[in-house]
């Protein structure tokens, strides 16, 4: 066996005998995988339920149900298919692909673990500490280290394929499209773009922003749209990624930006440095809504999924907006620090928060459907890929859950 890989089993094994065996035991079994006997069993209850207290809301309700509900509150440690060990903290959230989910660790190492087994296929080790998460598109993995470089990796071997040295560590996960891959670091108060040749690692392009950046960029249908700190105010910048042209700019000169840049529907959304939620219309070009989460501040984790938008507060609540107008859905109380970060999937959000827990919570009504507590505070947001969700389980621990 890998000495990195564990199985759920062989973790469990270590621990019986402690104080949780007792009460793990008797939880356990309250959520059964799909396929069992008792899951069959479970997931007609689940749907007889849902039809009783939720009737009209038809069978993706009582779906969504099924994979984590009431029925089952707390997912236990054996429904985890497999937890992979670094002994390092992780960098970043990972990259899962089809058939391998990629990491970095604080070793100066980016792991590529099997998605079935959690083993590994390859590992690389560079010369500084990974700076970004891996960014996986068709066939290599890009990330930044703290030495300034962008890295592309053969994803199938794990070899380098090339080094491009940039003028500083980079500020966000590499963007990709098209071939080109974008980066930016910072040169004094600025924030200095790179086109990458995904190809060769050559410099296509570069561009400046003099206000800086204010977190990290989002990328739709080859337009980069950042958001722009500034001194004296703040701007929307959308930027053409294979070319570095500035297709335009939308200045926020009252409440400039100061969070990365989420987009849902057509709507571009930051928080503000009053602790708002904005959101510029990306065909109009201009500020067409802000919503203040009463007397929180939106911190630096957005999410989307179709026209809603999810902002985390640095007080510790989830909020859900529409994304066209700005309209309060539903608000849900984390009651720990600033969630670590958000991530969606079918119809789910997930929320790494700040006391060791990750949390499903339905999009559509922000009702809590399963928690698993990982014992410490994630230091980054999950992922999902072909049903399954990647998070830091402690530190140095990557796990694979299956939710579905």
């Amino acid at each position: 066996m890998d000495k990195h890989c564990r199985t759920t089993s062989a973790v469990l094994a270590e621990r019986e005998g402690s104080t949780r065996g007792a009460d793990n035991a008797a939880r356990r079994g309250r959520y059964v995988a799909i396929g069992t006997t008792d899951g069959l069993l479970r997931r007609v209850l689940a749907l007889a339920l849902a039809a009783a207290f939720a009737p009209g809301c038809g069978e993706a309700t009582a779906r969504a149900a099924y994979r984590g509900d009431r029925l089952c509150g707390t997912v236990e440690e054996e429904q985890v298919r497999w937890f992979f060990e670094t002994g390092v903290s992780l960098v970043g959230p990972p990259a899962p692909s089809r058939d391998l989910v990629f990491c970095g660790g604080a070793d100066r190492t980016l792991y590529a673990l099997h998605v079935g087994t959690g083993k590994a296929a390859w590992q690389v080790t560079t010369e500084e500490q990974p700076r970004t998460a891996a960014v996986f598109d068709a066939d290599h993995v890009y990330f930044g280290t703290r030495d300034g470089r962008i890295h592309a990796i053969d994803a199938a071997r794990g070899n380098v394929c090339w080094s491009f040295a940039a003028a500083g560590p980079p500020l966000f996960d590499p963007v990709t499209f098209s071939g080109i891959v974008c980066c930016g670091v910072p040169l004094g108060t600025a924030t200095v773009l790179y086109g990458i040749d995904g190809s060769d690692g050559s410099e296509r392009w570069s561009a400046s922003l003099p206000g800086g950046l204010a977190g990290a960029p989002a990328c739709r249908d080859g337009v980069l749209y950042a958001a722009e700190a500034g001194r004296g105010g703040g701007a929307l910048e959308a930027v053409r990624i294979a070319t570095g042209e500035v297709l335009w700019k939308c200045a926020l000169p009252r409440d400039p930006p100061a969070t990365g840049v989420c987009l849902a529907g057509r709507v571009a959304c930051f928080g503000t440095a009053a602790g708002a939620l904005a959101a510029v219309d990306t065909a109009a070009r201009k500020l067409v809504w802000m919503a203040r989460p009463g007397q929180e501040s939106i911190g630096g984790t957005l999410s989307s999924e179709g026209e809603m938008i999810f902002a985390a507060t640095r007080e510790g609540s989830v909020y859900a907006f529409a994304a066209a107008s700005g309209a309060l859905r539903w608000r849900f109380a984390v009651r720990s620090p600033a969630p670590a970060g958000l991530c969606t999937y079918e119809g789910m959000l997930y929320v790494a928060d700040g006391a060791g827990h990750v949390i499903a919570l339905d999009v559509e009504t922000g009702l809590e459907r399963w928690r698993y507590r990982t014992g410490h505070a994630p230091p980054m947001a999950p992922r999902v890929a072909q049903g399954v969700l990647y998070f830091a389980a402690a530190r140095g621990r990557l796990a694979a859950l299956p939710i579905y």
